[in-house]
């Protein structure tokens, strides 16, 4: 419970209003946006985070990831993603929890994409996140997410999302890609009234390895993944650094095309 109680406490200190929806639930060690602004490096994972990437999905794929967010075993983080083809365009489905018995909070989601022309795709996620505290109840509130990704020129591309989730929140992103070996992306998240800006870069350095750098939040987090692919299956092994809270370590497995 001490620890419970600490780690309440450093994120009050660190993202303002703990009563806020959103910040538990979204990866500290991890960070998707980028990867959405490109096409050589998108999965279920990302999908979850930007559901216009759907518009583009034609394969199957789903991916797991976990969190020790600043090394608390306690107080892990888990999200369970699908990449599921309907014709044209792909289904997701996504489920997400953190914390343990005395602080737990839960969203399951489902999101569809649609391609309206060259260069441009459209994405949407309904869901329900719940949240519940040892001996001071529950509460639940309805989640929507619309995306919009589109190609203003040759190698690159850019997107915006509007989500409501107990707040509304906003996020601009763009990137640039030089062939299917090398994505630099940057995004800025408007939430609560705060702006925290990311960046990121995707490098493939052989067909079985890739590396991913990152800078999000505020403050600074740098963090890196390193990705390995045989076959249909890829391993990503990464982590964050929080200059005052220290190491969150990430693993993620993902499967399919």
């Amino acid at each position: 419970m001490l620890i419970l109680h600490l780690l309440i406490i450093f994120f009050q200190l660190i993202y303002g209003d703990v009563k806020a929806f959103a910040v538990q639930l979204t990866a500290y060690g991890r960070f998707w946006g980028g990867a959405a602004y490109g096409s050589g490096f998108t999965d279920a994972l990302v999908a979850a985070d930007n559901p216009a990437v759907l518009a583009d999905c034609r394969h199957f794929n789903a991916g797991i990831f976990t969190e020790r967010r600043f090394g608390l075993a306690e107080v892990p983080m888990y999200l369970a993603a699908l990449v599921i083809p309907a014709g044209g365009t792909a289904l997701g489905v996504q489920l997400r929890q953190f914390g343990n018995s005395y602080w737990k909070e839960q969203a399951l989601s489902g999101s569809m994409g649609l391609h309206l022309g060259e260069g441009l795709g459209v994405g949407a996620q309904l869901g329900y996140h719940s949240k519940s505290v040892y001996q001071y109840g529950s509460k639940g509130v309805p989640s929507a997410v619309l995306a919009v990704r589109w190609r203003p020129g040759p190698g690159w591309m850019a997107g915006v999302q509007v989500i409501r989730e107990d707040d509304w929140q906003y996020r601009l992103g763009v990137g640039w890609q030089s062939g299917q070996g090398f994505l630099l992306a940057a995004e800025y998240r408007q939430q609560e009234g705060k702006l925290s800006p990311a960046i990121q870069a995707i490098y493939r350095i052989i067909p079985v390895l890739a590396m991913e750098l990152g800078l999000s939040g505020w403050p600074p987090a740098p963090q890196w993944v390193v990705m390995l692919t045989r076959g249909l299956l890829r391993i990503d092994g990464g982590a964050s650094i929080h200059p005052q809270l220290g190491f969150t370590p990430t693993i993620a497995l993902i499967w399919g095309k």
